[in-house]
């Protein structure tokens, strides 16, 4: 039994051997089977003559942690918040990669870059209907640029029912709000087309007409 505190060498050598010593009260009442048994993933280097001593080569490990009872959603966002936060600090601190886990955290992950992801996959659509439609359009700026605009336009004021109607950010609310870019293009474009492409000799109220008339009802 050691009587001081192991020294790096000792604590390699005797790892294994800890890790599979129940605590007793008559010989070690710290013995790590029962706590940390399944906490570490290493591997054994046999000492000189295959002694039993030994050097452990540790690859991964976890600690435990606790926080407060959650019983909402926000608690438990805010639980992971802090768990991330934690962890990031001790990554800086230590150099190595750790990251926190929790059955409830796979859940709660995506809502607290749900802002960013929001505003990343409408950027992107918003771009991608400006794009096409300039090609499809006869790389027509313009026609591009009123339906990207429209389309924005309509975008905007979904986000605003939503907030009217107190509808959260959520995954299944983004698919939602790109599904209404691709649906707004469909409402759009045609009409675009049809005005772009129309006889324009007569005036430009002229176009209008046909546009207005035949394509929305198709």
């Amino acid at each position: 039994m050691i009587a001081t505190e192991p020294n790096p060498e000792e604590f390699e050598a005797y790892l294994e051997w800890y890790l599979k010593d129940n605590p007793t009260v008559d010989y070690c009442t710290k013995g790590g089977h029962a706590a940390y048994g399944n906490a570490l993933n290493y591997t054994n280097v046999p000492g000189p003559n295959n002694t039993k001593a030994s050097s452990a080569t540790i690859h991964t490990s976890y600690i435990m942690s606790y926080h407060t009872t959650c019983r909402n959603s926000s608690d438990f966002i805010e639980a992971y918040k802090q768990a991330r936060n934690l962890t990031n600090m001790i990554s800086e601190i230590s150099g190595a990669n750790v990251y926190p886990y929790s059955v409830f955290y796979v859940y709660y992950e995506m809502y607290v870059d749900m802002i960013n992801q929001v505003a990343i996959n409408l950027s992107v659509c918003v771009v991608a209907v400006f794009v096409v439609s300039f090609v499809l359009l006869n790389f027509n700026f313009m026609a591009a640029v009123i339906i990207t605009t429209t389309v924005l336009m309509i975008t905007v004021n979904m986000l605003g029912m939503m907030y009217l109607l107190d509808i959260n950010i959520n995954p299944v609310s983004l698919v939602n709000l790109v599904m209404s870019v691709g649906i707004s293009v469909e409402f759009c474009s045609h009409i675009t087309r049809s005005f772009s492409t129309a006889d324009c000799q007569a005036g430009w109220t002229e176009p209008r007409r046909p546009s207005l008339r035949l394509v929305p009802p198709s």
